[in-house]
């Protein structure tokens, strides 16, 4: 399994935005991308998704930007990559009401199993973790 570069620049980008608006302080996207390395274009497009999500705002003006829409304790890794990527797939017919079989299928088992800690660890990563865990090291 692996995480895409859309879901790690979206992690990213929430992160910067959370550590700025702990502050009280807007940040632009441009500002984003050069702190956190990500092509501004490709960041713009992100930032569509995580504000139709209801993850971020925008602010409009000369200091204007982005700041969250919620707490950071209350926003998690789960909401912020399934604003960009969708619902997790892990596989083509877990969950599909097509497959008469479902019920006693061992790869359903085994994937639905993994689904529900996948889902256990990204909800209870917030972004107040990451500010905890990584804001110490970098100044605003």
């Amino acid at each position: 399994m692996k995480i895409s570069a859309k879901a790690e620049y979206a992690l990213k980008a929430m992160y910067e935005i959370a550590r700025h608006t702990q502050k009280n302080i807007n940040i632009n996207v441009s500002e984003i991308a050069q702190l956190q390395d990500i092509p501004k274009a490709y960041l713009e497009q992100l930032i569509v998704h995580l504000k139709k999500a209801g993850l971020v705002r925008s602010i409009r003006g000369a200091k204007g930007g982005y700041v969250l829409s919620r707490k950071a304790s209350e926003i998690n890794a789960n909401e912020i990559i399934e604003a960009v990527e969708g619902p997790m797939d892990l596989g083509h017919c877990i969950g599909s009401k097509a497959c008469s079989r479902s019920d006693k299928c061992v790869a359903n088992d085994v994937v639905q199993q993994l689904r529900q800690s996948i889902d256990n660890v990204l909800n209870n990563i917030t972004l107040q973790y990451f500010i905890d865990k990584y804001s110490n090291k970098e100044d605003i």
